[in-house]
């Protein structure tokens, strides 16, 4: 059932097995699957159906560190989270991504790549994809387009798949309306409660804007509200602990990374021979489990193979023919008349405008604290201070030049990119909205605040799900893998017993 969370008397005290606090991607993928298999659940969604400027002013956060966005426009407060405004590109995670890397400080995550797919598979069809199709033999088959030849060298052909893309309150809207388990809409947890303790979470005190008060208490709780408000609220439930929960070792918060984004930051000139089909946005009809085809959307880019990037000591990078419209990309900045000299061709080519991403690699000092004064529920609003290595810029700079000279090697074409009056890559940082690392994964709790089955060290009750708990986050776009550990997590969860109100251990 879907109830509305102003309609509560206030004081009230609501009871269930697990509590989820946020629904988006990752708080409906845990809360429905536990609601499948007859689990009690609270699932708390912090706003309504649509839209609202009070909702939304409760993002606001300050940025000490590199200001080139609002936390508050690249999240939403609605019932969905920001899947409301998610354009769904689908990427997994490479086997790489989850191995330490001698050249990337604090990687590696306490799960492999093989632990993740079956996980990704049900991602997948949570996103209301089909079957994995990623690699590139795959692809081609799959859609008769062929990626570059260029096997053995420094370029990887990758691709993604398009979700339609799922607004997840809207797609799971029925379901949740006809569990017996609620969802709150306008609903707020402003602070989680412990025993005596500490090793529990007995309550999760909870608020609505201009309406009442209310208290759930749960066996279990999974907080699912992003990678901001996540550290913000262990790092807010300070009235027992004064360092907050799980941040024993001063970890919450620490390690926040984004994916840094050069959009149409550089050109592909090619020749107009050169088929570039794999690389273009197609439909192509996958296998479903229902046993129809369905149509996806699908597009190829521009990555470093995994060698190069151990050669080099890159991080990952990946670039898209720019825009998922594509009657105007090829209406680019022209390059320089000698690029075209040097392809050999004056006029007839092909410009395609490329969107290049790279990974941002771990920093402990890129993080979010809180920032003082209180928002309208009371809670200190968050401070994010984004800092980014100078070693992953000179990822996107060098991986350009890799994958030019290859193209160039190739005769492939060639890489134009923007240089300033120095001749120094001239690049304009933009980011995706992709918040990741703050309450990262780890098998020991010195080196993070959630172990492999995303429970927080030290609070045997508390879980998080969504991209915070990731070690590292790649090229690839996070909500594929973050569904994908939300279903693992719910494996976790339905595994362990029942566990009746009556036997818990109430607060001192």
């Amino acid at each position: 059932m879907i109830l509305d969370g102003r309609e509560l008397e206030d004081g009230s005290v609501l009871d269930c097995e697990v509590c989820v606090i946020g629904a988006g991607a990752a708080g409906i993928t845990v809360a429905r699957r536990l609601m499948a298999e007859g689990r009690r659940v609270i699932l708390v969604s912090g706003g309504g159906r649509e839209r609202d400027p009070d909702m939304q002013a409760l993002y606001a956060a300050s940025m000490s560190g590199l200001g080139t966005w609002q936390p508050r426009r690249l999240r939403l407060r609605q019932h969905g989270g920001s899947t409301n405004h998610w354009s769904g590109f689908c990427l997994p995670l490479e086997p790489e991504d989850f191995a330490a890397r001698a050249w990337i400080p604090n990687s590696g995550w306490p799960l492999e790549y093989a632990d993740m797919l079956p996980y990704y598979r049900r991602a997948q069809l949570d996103v209301e994809l089909a079957e994995m199709v990623y690699g590139p033999a795959e692809v081609a088959e799959a859609t008769g387009d062929a990626p570059l030849d260029v096997e053995g060298g420094a370029i990887a052909s990758v691709t993604y798949q398009f979700s339609p893309p799922s607004r997840f309150a809207t797609v799971y809207d029925d379901e949740l309306e006809a569990s017996s388990s609620p969802t709150l809409l306008h609903a707020h947890v402003t602070q989680l409660v412990l025993n005596e303790g500490h090793e529990r979470v007995v309550r999760a005190e909870c608020a609505v804007l201009s309406g009442p008060r209310f208290t759930i208490e749960a066996g279990r709780f999974v907080l699912a509200c992003g990678g901001i408000d996540n550290p913000r609220l262990l790092l807010a439930s300070n009235a027992q602990i004064p360092e907050g929960i799980g941040n024993a070792h001063d970890l919450v918060g620490r390690f926040f990374m984004e994916h840094p984004h050069f959009y149409r930051g550089a050109v592909w000139v090619a020749p107009t021979d050169l088929d570039t089909r794999f690389y273009r946005l197609r439909r192509a009809t996958l296998d479903h489990p229902d046993g129809e085809g369905r149509s996806i959307s699908m597009q190829g880019a521009l990555a470093l193979s995994a060698s190069v990037r151990e050669r080099e000591g890159l991080a990952g990078f990946a670039a898209t023919v720019g825009g998922r419209d594509f009657d105007d990309v090829e209406v680019a900045p022209l390059p320089p008349d000698r690029t075209l000299t040097l392809l050999g061709h004056h006029e007839e080519v092909q410009l395609w405008a490329l969107d290049c991403r790279v990974e941002q690699t771990p920093d402990p000092e890129s993080r979010v604290t809180l920032a003082g004064g209180p928002d309208a529920l009371g809670i200190p609003q968050a401070d994010v201070s984004w800092q980014i290595r100078d070693r992953d810029m000179e990822t996107l700079a060098r991986g350009l030049e890799l994958i030019g000279a290859e193209l160039g090697a190739r005769r492939l074409g060639r890489l134009w990119r923007s240089v300033d009056a120095e001749g120094r890559f001239d690049w304009q940082l933009e980011v995706g909205g992709h918040h990741m690392g703050t309450t990262r994964m780890a098998a020991r709790r010195e080196d993070g605040v959630v172990d492999a089955d995303c429970k927080v060290f030290g609070t045997e009750n508390l879980y998080v799900a969504g991209s915070s708990v990731f070690v590292t986050g790649g090229h690839a776009n996070p909500t594929l893998t973050l569904v994908a550990l939300a279903e693992r997590l719910a494996d976790h969860l339905l595994e362990r017993p029942y566990e009746p109100p009556s036997e818990r251990e109430e607060e001192p």
